[in-house]
């Protein structure tokens, strides 16, 4: 009887301790999956509010922006802005036709749909924001949304890669 007692308790050790390997290794790749390469400064509502009276008090009338979209559906838009309003967009070089779309990835729609994810993140709290921000005009030149949900998370990024004004060309 003590013998299988004995040979009961290693392999109710051998369990736990192989369980907790295991544990440890899920450990592991979840920090490493969310840690990734280093990320952006946590956004809050003050710091957006701060870039986006940056932008109304320093922005240009019209401008060229491409930005670099990493996630979900990722791509590489342009829009050209003439007066403050979208003129043209494209992504990955093949132009957008519906006018509802143009503005999305001009400076403006980019705003909005930042001020939404902090609404949404404020209601509901699933969501993990971090953005950058050009230090002279105060657009969003980087920016990164992960939605966290029960056992899965969706992440989209973005980065300005090039911003032309009349002015820098």
């Amino acid at each position: 009887m003590t013998k299988q007692l004995t040979a009961q308790k290693i392999r109710s050790r051998l369990f736990t301790l192989l369980a907790g390997g295991a544990l440890a290794l899920v450990c592991v790749v979840v920090i490493l999956t969310f840690r990734g390469p280093p990320r952006l400064p946590i956004l809050t509502p003050e710091d957006f509010d701060a870039a986006r009276q940056a932008w109304r008090d320093n922005k240009p009338e019209s401008y060229e922006i491409t930005v670099k979209v990493t996630g979900r559906q990722p791509g590489i838009y342009h829009v050209q802005v003439q007066n403050g309003i979208a003129e043209s967009a494209s992504l990955d070089g093949r132009p957008l036709r519906n006018r509802r779309t143009l503005g999305t990835w001009a400076v403006n729609g980019m705003f909005e749909t930042i001020r939404l994810d902090l609404v949404n993140n404020a209601e509901h709290g699933h969501l993990m924001l971090g953005a950058d921000f050009d230090p002279q005009l105060g657009f969003p030149s980087r920016y990164e949304r992960i939605e966290i949900r029960t056992g899965a998370h969706d992440a989209l990024q973005w980065e300005v890669i090039e911003f032309k004004t009349e002015e820098n060309g």
